[in-house]
């Protein structure tokens, strides 16, 4: 059993679906930025597996460059310090 005290936080699930000739990672970095622009929070974007998680940040780099944005990958096989960093509050949207 896991007890987390925390807080909670407002959330806007946004669904887009995929047109079946497009790459997950090229789907999810479209979708991604589209509601980057939309929208002034931060965005979480879940993706199937750790292939489509480094092939998404890496179609959303030069992007998050531009707009000094933070891409930071979360799944269970980074370090901890890298997983609560995804989790923190930062100066910048991610």
């Amino acid at each position: 059993v896991i007890d987390s005290a925390g807080r909670s936080f407002p959330v806007k699930v946004t669904y887009r679906p995929r047109r079946s000739d497009t790459a997950v990672s090229l789907a999810v970095a479209d979708a991604v930025r589209a509601v980057l622009t939309e929208t002034d929070g931060d965005v979480l974007a879940f993706l199937p597996g750790l292939r489509e998680i480094r092939q998404t940040a890496d179609e959303l780099e030069s992007f998050a460059r531009e707009r000094d944005l933070e891409v930071l990958p979360l799944h269970g096989d980074l370090p901890p310090e890298q997983q609560d960093r995804a989790l923190q509050r930062l100066d910048r949207r991610k």
